[in-house]
């Protein structure tokens, strides 16, 4: 029998082969703390397979540290390969993550938009650009999965440094997803 040896842990939640889903809104309502090295998210994705070898991530929300910020972010294959690919896909917005907020991703097949406290936030377009498009500018037309997670350290950045005497701690009240029916 091997002891563990972590000095922290942490935790996420995963609907992958269990629920997942193509446009539509969601929701999650939620708070953390602030402490040096947390790094709580809310977020949508796919899992590559031969049958959909794209990578697609939606951050409904994330948190870097002790900011008071939250950041919203659309990760496609053609981003995560291209810094600089035309359109901006990254948002910031200046909130109190340590009170409880909605937020949401309403996501079709021509955009993904971010909202907190139904406040828009953000807006990614799908590209008219043929060229892009063969990038895979846009690789969140099909379904995704949903991970909430408190996850501490990461990056290499200072505001990433998880303090080992400290608790860290994010609490996701409710998650909600609309979708319309055919």
């Amino acid at each position: 029998m091997y002891a563990d040896t972590a000095q922290m842990l942490t935790g996420a939640v995963f609907t992958k082969n269990k629920f997942e889903f193509r446009y539509g809104k969601i929701e999650v309502r939620m708070k953390t703390n602030l402490r040096i090295g947390n790094f709580p998210a809310a977020w949508l994705r796919t899992w590559p397979t031969s049958k959909q070898p794209l990578y697609s991530e939606i951050d409904i929300m994330e948190v870097f540290g002790n900011r008071k910020i939250s950041n919203h972010t659309a990760h496609s294959q053609l981003t995560t390969i291209r810094k600089n690919h035309g359109q901006h896909n990254k948002f910031k917005y200046p909130c109190d993550v340590t009170k409880w907020h909605v937020y949401g991703v309403i996501w079709d097949e021509k955009s993904i938009v971010w909202t907190v406290d139904d406040v828009k936030v953000g807006k990614y377009l799908k590209s008219d650009n043929p060229a892009l498009l063969a990038e895979s500018q846009r690789s969140f037309d099909h379904p995704l999965f949903i991970v909430l997670n408190q996850s501490v350290g990461s990056g290499g950045y200072d505001f990433f440094m998880p303090q080992m005497d400290k608790v860290y701690e994010t609490r996701f009240d409710w998650v909600r997803v609309y979708q319309l029916l055919p």
